[in-house]
């Protein structure tokens, strides 16, 4: 079988998922649901991690149904309408948004070690520009070169 495009695998996308869930705020997060909680916050863990799991294999499902290029926003507008595709779209981008500036909170209160004198707004809104940087298209194509 021939490859025809370029892209990541689904090792590499497992991995990127697995270090998104870990790098946002997921240790930081840990001690005040285990002070709430107790240890019956890992019930809760495998529990959302069972659900995670059936979520992530019926998207992979539909993905060898229709393979098709776009994300889970193009399966909703196909079966579910336009007007759904779109809710689940912006949806998916609030979160990513909301999630990468915890992500940035979370690594600049652990960089503040090494950087004192750095605020953390400031180092957080250098992170995400970084990030944003290395995801975007311009950068994307300097690296396939």
């Amino acid at each position: 079988m021939q490859k025809t495009s370029k892209g990541l695998s689904a090792w590499q996308l497992a991995l990127m998922s697995l270090g998104s869930v870990i790098g946002g705020s997921f240790f930081l997060g840990l001690s005040v649901a285990m002070n709430a909680a107790g240890p019956s916050i890992i019930i809760s863990f495998i529990l959302s991690g069972i659900l995670v799991y059936f979520i992530l294999y019926a998207l992979s499902e539909i993905t060898v149904a229709s393979p098709e290029k776009g994300s889970f926003s193009t399966f909703a507008a196909k079966e579910l309408g336009q007007g759904m595709g779109f809710i689940v779209g912006w949806i998916y981008w609030t979160g990513i948004v909301l999630s990468m500036s915890s992500e940035a909170t979370a690594i600049s209160i652990l960089l503040r070690e090494w950087f004192p004198n750095v605020s953390i707004p400031i180092m957080g809104s250098l992170i995400i520009v970084g990030v944003t940087l290395l995801n975007s298209p311009w950068c994307r194509k300097t690296r396939e070169n």
